[in-house]
């Protein structure tokens, strides 16, 4: 659940003459609830140049301290991802910001094994391809398998044997041993110790174990869950939205309503509305985890306006801030996406900025239809997103821009479906839903490779 949203159209304006060699140093903010307004984030003030704009702020690059309001667009720029199904991935920048009128770097699209590529989901049947945009673009590639030579077969005659008689012997009754939980299997790698479980299994009680488990209301504190409602979600989070639903599921419920729970507490929106309920919880200052394979299997929520995740942050967030802490999305769904599987980084940049980088992967199936396994596969300088058990992504030190890998640290999880604010990247806006349910059947971490701790005070 990154705190830095998608944004639809990226549009920087300058209110003065900039000099060839300067480039504004622009900020990327939310949409603005009026014209005029001043708004600061992080140690900047910005004012705002319309309501409902997404990227309406600058710094003058003359005078980096004072705000100026921007009166004539200058540049436009894009956002660009490309993508692949789960038989495929992509080479080179997946994600890119494109000024408008200039060429996205090349990509390729490739088969796995036993697959060939057939063309992108914008109709271009070319494995490697570049753009010029417009608009913003999400293309996927998509790959079929390589036809297998059906044989005829041969028909052997069954010879007839006689039936032999068998005593039956006197068996003992069968012990039936305890269920164990399957150890998973992933390539090139091996998985270790179970280290840590929820099942969810309780057949007694409704509650979450709170031995490992806080249930959160919106509110700004790091130690609050790590900071809630940051992002211009517009429900409450309520702790009476998650609960146990006695067949093995945890279940978080968002309801679109005008009377919130008792427990409801803050509004999550910076606008002051939530017409919605929802849920979320975590395992800060109970239990923590530091590399493994992490996984979790989740039927997402139906609806447009969900927005789903899976996700962890770094336990040093109370004193170091986010993003020096980290953050790993091992699953972010929109509703108005239901086939597209988000993996993402959050960290902070070489210069100081906040950064992301985010893979995406394309379900066969519609993800509120069923449950699937979303995984990370985490070493010391690597982690690995897996989805259904297939890998779809890598990250690296190498691989992020920036000196600030925040991810050779402890990590808590969290759990949660938040309501999108209207026209955002993740959900997209309502489309009148009025009660829909995300179920996790477990939460799981081993030891891989032989890395991998657990820790519970």
């Amino acid at each position: 659940m990154a705190f830095l949203c998608f944004l639809s159209v990226l549009i920087v304006a300058a209110s003065t003459p900039v000099k060839a060699a300067t480039t504004p140093l622009v900020k990327i903010g939310v949409t603005c609830p009026k014209k005029g307004k001043s708004a600061t984030v992080g140690k900047s003030t910005f004012v705002c140049t319309g309501q409902g704009k997404k990227l309406v702020w600058m710094r003058r690059p003359d005078a980096p301290s004072v705000p100026s309001v921007p009166s004539v667009p200058s540049v436009k720029y894009f956002y660009l991802h490309y993508g692949s199904d789960i038989h495929g991935f992509i080479t080179g920048e997946s994600s890119q910001i494109l000024a408008a009128g200039s060429i996205s770097k090349s990509v390729t699209a490739s088969p796995q094994s036993g697959y060939v590529f057939v063309g992108w989901s914008d109709g271009i049947s070319q494995a490697t391809r570049s753009d010029s945009l417009t608009s913003n673009l999400t293309v996927v590639a998509h790959f079929d398998p390589i036809p297998t030579p059906v044989l005829p077969t041969p028909v052997i005659p069954t010879p007839v044997l006689p039936t032999p008689v068998i005593p039956t012997p006197a068996l003992p009754t069968p012990v039936i041993p305890t269920p164990v939980i399957p150890t998973p299997v992933i390539g090139n790698h091996t998985i270790g110790e179970l280290l840590w479980s929820d099942e969810f299994n309780s057949t007694t009680s409704t509650a979450i174990d709170s031995k490992s488990w806080t249930a959160r209301n919106c509110g700004p504190a790091t130690a609050n869950g790590g900071s809630t409602c940051m992002t211009g979600e517009v429900q409450y989070f309520a702790p009476s939205a998650v609960a146990l639903d006695g067949s093995g599921n945890l279940t978080i419920t968002a309801t679109h309503t005008s009377a919130p729970p008792p427990d409801a507490g803050a509004c999550g929106s910076w606008s002051g509305g939530c017409p919605f309920v929802s849920g979320r919880l975590d395992t800060q200052g109970k239990v923590s985890f530091q590399y493994g394979y992490i996984e979790a299997k989740i039927q997402m929520p139906v609806g447009a306006g969900n927005w789903p995740a899976f996700w962890m942050l770094g336990t040093n967030i109370t004193s170091v801030g986010w993003p020096t802490s980290g953050e790993i999305d091992v699953v972010e769904a929109g509703g108005d996406k239901p086939t597209l599987v988000h993996g993402s980084l959050n960290y902070k940049s070489g210069n100081g900025s906040p950064k992301y980088v985010t893979s995406i992967k394309t379900s066969p199936a519609d993800l509120s239809a069923g449950f699937h396994t979303y995984g990370v596969l985490w070493l010391e300088n690597s982690i690995s997103f897996y989805f259904d058990g297939e890998l779809y992504e890598t990250q690296t030190p190498a691989t992020i821009d920036g000196p600030n890998w925040s991810f050779n640290a402890p990590f808590f999880i969290i759990l949660n479906d938040a309501i999108a604010p209207k026209d955002s990247y993740y959900g997209g806006n309502w489309d009148g839903w009025q009660r829909t349910i995300m179920n996790v059947d477990y939460v799981r971490a081993w030891q891989v490779d032989g890395q991998g701790s657990v820790t519970q005070p």
